[in-house]
């Protein structure tokens, strides 16, 4: 299954520390609700087993690091297209600039049984 979601923000932005505790942004909250709504809209379903996931992250300002917005992203799935973050045993990330359109394609392929296992 492949989705589009807008471009995420940093991980840099979309954790905030209040009195010593980590919480989510107030952007870091926007995306993800509408992230969320993008993927209930787009019928992905959570799959159960390992999963191989492939993001392009098209960015709009030639500036920002790739590590920073994959965890962002894998973040955001959990519970969408997976149901912990250790079913992900398969990773590509590429970035590329598009000023006129900055997004996040993400394509998740479940891996048949034995291909990969989750620990």
């Amino acid at each position: 299954m492949t989705l589009v979601l807008p471009e995420p923000p940093s991980i840099n932005h979309y954790w905030r520390v209040v009195r010593g505790r980590p919480i989510l942004s107030r952007d870091g909250r926007l995306w993800k609700a509408k992230a969320a709504a993008i993927a209930v809209a787009a019928d992905l379903h959570t799959h159960d087993g390992a999963v191989a996931v492939e993001l392009a992250w098209y960015r709009g300002r030639r500036s920002g690091d790739l590590d920073n917005r994959v965890k962002v992203v894998l973040d955001v799935l959990r519970g969408l297209a997976y149901h912990d973050d250790k079913q992900v045993v398969e990773l590509h990330a590429y970035r590329h600039d598009d000023k006129r359109n900055p997004r996040v394609e993400i394509t998740i392929t479940p891996l048949a049984q034995g291909q990969r296992e989750v620990a």
